[in-house]
């Protein structure tokens, strides 16, 4: 506008999951097998889209958000669930290069390998931070966080995960090995894509009954 450039980005009029999480754990409260398929089946296909972007020319762009969060999940008022804040996002044609290294993120929804090795992250990493969100979803406290970045990242690599079924019983075998899976620490073993991850949210949430919000 009048020789100045200038970005002009979406206004979401909301919440972010973060503020839900810090609620229910204020209240001793933890959140409905419902609240956890619907915003990771819609995490889950924000990513399925980001995934697979591709050039003009058809290549794929090999897009990474890296900082899938309960800070960058929103549900507006309306209840449409967003994906926000790419500035750490990487792709194939990356115009400036991060340090060789240099760990993006935040510790406590970080998969392992983004802490031993960096550059051999893909997009995997992506599909473990969204089963730390579900895992804290349906238990009302976090999974890996501790008492600072290094106790944190420790804990990321070593902590056993905690099963879920021990700390409630009304959340479906299903959606539990659901969550289990995309939290396995070797990325081979977890959900190769995020297609892959959102029907298995969707099939869990149709074989047991629970309600997509």
């Amino acid at each position: 506008v009048d020789g100045r450039l200038f970005l002009a980005m979406e206004y979401i009029h909301g919440h972010t999951l973060l503020s839900y999480l810090k609620a229910i754990s204020k209240a001793g409260q933890m959140g409905s097998p419902s609240v956890a398929v619907t915003l990771g089946s819609a995490v889950a296909a924000a990513l399925e889209h980001i995934h697979g972007l591709r050039s003009p020319s058809g290549a794929n762009l090999d897009v990474i958000h890296r900082d899938v969060s309960p800070q960058n999940v929103m549900v507006s008022s309306a209840g449409a669930v967003k994906l926000i804040d790419f500035g750490i996002v990487r792709s194939a044609i990356q115009i400036h290069q991060t340090h060789a290294g240099v760990v993006k993120g935040k510790f406590s929804y970080m998969a392992p390998e983004t802490i031993v090795d960096p550059a051999t992250v893909d997009h995997r990493a992506d599909l473990f931070a969204v089963g730390i969100m579900l895992h804290e979803i349906l238990t009302g406290r976090p999974l890996f966080r501790g008492r600072d970045a290094a106790a944190t990242m420790k804990r990321v690599r070593r902590l056993p995960i905690p099963s879920i079924s021990e700390l409630r019983s009304d959340v479906p075998p299903e959606l539990q090995a659901v969550v289990e899976k995309a939290l396995e620490r070797d990325p081979a073993v977890r959900f190769q894509t995020a297609s892959e991850l959102l029907q298995a949210i969707e099939n869990a949430a149709n074989q047991t009954g629970v309600p997509l919000s």
